[in-house]
């Protein structure tokens, strides 16, 4: 009849028993490993769009005024070329009036300026940004 053991026996027996290494395992573990080639570095993580700076609170409050939008905040989502600029634009929640949609991105891409988004070896690549802008904010940043 074979002999059962429990998880602790078995375990305990590896851990307690006498290491006995052979002649060949012992030559392998005194040698020197071989030399391998080094890993190439990491490069960085891609990184997003990020945003420098919006200086269009004043442009953005008289279009908006001119244009007679009643709503709390605007979302714009962008799309930003290798040079940080604005290339195109969309509102998120569209105003009925497509001239509405138009003017109001053409008056937000003039004024942002974004930081590019960088890919895995650091180059600058096409990215896009989402951009949300608050009137109470605006009002307060001008005040």
């Amino acid at each position: 009849m074979p002999v059962m053991l429990t998880l602790p026996a078995a375990c305990a027996a590896l851990v307690c028993a006498p290491a006995d290494l052979g002649q060949d395992m012992t030559a392998s573990l005194s040698q020197e490993a071989p030399s391998t080639p080094a890993a190439p570095a990491r490069s960085a993580k891609p990184t997003a769009v990020k945003l420098v700076e919006f200086d269009g609170a004043f442009d953005f409050l008289n279009t908006s005024r001119r244009l007679r939008i009643w709503r709390p905040a605007v979302q714009f989502d962008m799309k930003v070329d290798e040079q940080g600029q604005a290339t195109d634009c969309e509102v998120v929640d569209r105003f009925r009036k497509n001239y509405v949609n138009i003017k109001l991105c053409e008056v937000a891409m003039a004024h942002y300026t974004f930081e590019p988004a960088r890919d895995v070896h650091n180059q600058a690549v096409v990215g896009s940004y989402r951009a949300k802008l608050s009137f109470k904010e605006l009002r307060e940043e001008l005040d």
